[in-house]
């Protein structure tokens, strides 16, 4: 009896494999050259195993296969062409973009509704939709009219939370947090009209929110989001969530209330949630779900690479003496053209802080 259930077991594991692995010639057959790939991870071990981002393995590769126009990967048991050519990479884009609109992320709207409904996570007819519904809200002027104030308030509150705290800040600051309560202030003003202060308020939803969902100690939370980009197949069987049932029905409620106070206190702006809630009204195919997606691709996308991005350009500042005093150089230099006021066009001027930042997500993968 042990025999045969070791029998079984054997067979229906060696099965597994060869099913998994069929296709690991994909790129051989077609004399493409290729990244051998390791069973069960693909060509992306390190990133499966979070030994090292995904990005940076991107990275090397690119750099490895320098001589060829393309090449091919794995992502677990799944093919994926990488283009280095820039012509063909124009191609693929812009020219056949219809052929190759669609990536592999996929998530189950049963396990989480505002995350399937991502536009990140779309295709076909639906992902042109959700596009055409969001684009209009971050034209460069929507941008500087209706949200860019508002990041200014939320830096005036930072800059005031950490000269009240300094006594408290002696052995140094989490920038991390800090960064993280920072972007997740300016999604609730920009996107929500709501001030929560999350600089002082421990207890602030969204800042709890945030620090679930994008807390980068969380081993699960890093091996769903790969699941779902590696093997999306699984992704679904398994029904990855990004999101908790808790989030989804407070963003919500969030929601429902933002719109009621508005409409009891006739309140009229020009915000994002407007935008969306007139789309709403007008559009009979654009469900609350798709309003409270929106919402929450914003708090996704936004939140944790700002705070990241925060966070990396600081720490590569405080490194870097002589990149701390040319840039301080030129913000003093724009201040002082701008009558001390950080303005929309004051920020544009300020090139070499542009660079710094640009470095920062070129050298990080962000």
């Amino acid at each position: 009896m042990f025999f045969d259930i070791l029998l079984i077991l054997i067979t229906i594991t060696l099965c597994f494999v060869i099913f998994y692995t069929w296709n690991y010639d994909y790129w051989k057959k077609r004399r493409i050259p290729y990244e051998s790939p390791i069973f069960p991870f693909g060509s992306i071990k390190d990133a499966l195993l979070l030994r090292k981002p995904l990005g940076s393995i991107i990275h090397e590769l690119y750099y490895k296969y320098k001589d060829y126009k393309y090449f091919g990967i794995f992502f677990g048991r799944h093919p994926i062409l990488f283009i280095r050519d820039p012509e063909l990479f124009k191609m693929v884009t812009v020219k056949n973009f219809n052929d190759f609109q669609d990536n592999t992320a996929s998530m189950s709207e049963k396990s989480d509704i505002l995350g399937a409904l991502n536009p990140f996570i779309l295709k076909g007819e639906r992902w042109k939709i959700s596009r055409t519904h969001i684009t209009p809200a971050f034209t460069s002027l929507k941008i500087k009219q209706n949200m860019y104030p508002n990041m200014v308030d939320v830096s005036e509150r930072l800059k005031m939370y950490i000269t009240k705290n300094l006594d408290n800040f002696s052995n140094g600051i989490k920038i991390q947090n800090l960064a993280r309560d920072f972007a997740s202030e300016i999604f609730t003003l920009c996107g929500l009209a709501i001030k929560t202060d999350a600089f002082e308020d421990s207890k602030n939803p969204f800042k709890i929110i945030a620090h679930e969902m994008f807390e980068t100690e969380s081993f699960t939370g890093i091996l769903k989001f790969i699941l779902m980009i590696v093997d999306p197949a699984v992704s679904l069987l398994l029904r990855t969530a990004l999101m908790s049932k808790t989030a989804v029905e407070y963003f919500r409620k969030v929601i429902r209330d933002v719109r009621l106070q508005r409409k009891i206190n006739n309140i009229n702006t020009n915000d994002y949630f407007s935008y969306l809630d007139k789309l709403q009204i007008d559009n009979a195919d654009f469900s609350e779900d798709d309003l409270a997606s929106h919402i929450v691709t914003l708090f996704i996308d936004g939140v944790e690479t700002t705070a990241s991005t925060i966070k990396l350009t600081m720490a590569e500042i405080a490194a870097n003496p002589r990149v701390f005093k040319k840039l301080r150089e030129e913000i003093d230099r724009i201040m002082v053209k701008y009558d001390n006021k950080l303005t929309y066009d004051a920020l544009r001027d300020m090139t070499y802080l542009d660079h710094c930042i640009s470095g920062i997500l070129l050298f990080f993968h962000i």
